[in-house]
């Protein structure tokens, strides 16, 4: 058994490094290591388009949209395959200032909110103009298969149909 009384952990390009006392990196968690890190970290990454694709490396980012009618398309979970993969997108437009929805790539790739499993892949997680304000939020995680999973909210998110 080892002594790991004196590692420390550093965030190094959006990877978790532990490293010993002589500042040698012993693990890494996240990045491109292969070892997924399903925690959020503080990395912010913003939607400057209307339409925005996101890949499995930008997963635990916080990404930032303020754009109106903004669509972000989800990875297919089939390529991804990885439970506990987790994306949060904040609303950064005025009180009613922006549409924002966020839809599965994949013909399979289905919305659970609340509990229930909604299989459609014509639906989206929506933040309609009507009821949103600035800095609404959600968090959506992979189940590793078949389903996000709406996991957290912040202010109004419907699940609809994409327009």
């Amino acid at each position: 058994m080892a002594d790991i009384s004196n590692v420390k952990s550093v965030w190094i390009n959006g990877a978790l490094h532990f490293q010993n006392p002589n500042g040698e990196t012993l693990l890494v968690i996240g990045g491109t290591t292969g070892i997924p890190f399903t925690q959020r970290y503080t990395k912010t990454i913003t939607c400057t388009t209307a339409t925005t694709m996101v890949n499995s490396t930008h997963g635990g980012c916080v990404m930032t949209c303020g754009v109106d009618a903004t669509v972000i398309t989800m990875p297919t979970l089939a390529t991804v395959s990885c439970a506990g993969l987790t994306y949060t997108f904040v609303n950064t437009a005025s009180d009613g200032g922006a549409l924002l929805q966020i839809k599965g790539a994949g013909a399979t790739d289905w919305f659970s909110m609340a509990g229930e499993i909604y299989a459609t892949t014509e639906l989206c997680c929506e933040n309609a103009k009507s009821t949103q304000r600035k800095g609404d939020s959600v968090t959506i995680t992979s189940n590793g298969s078949t389903c996000w999973i709406v996991s957290g909210v912040v202010g109004t998110w419907t699940l609809e149909t994409t327009t």
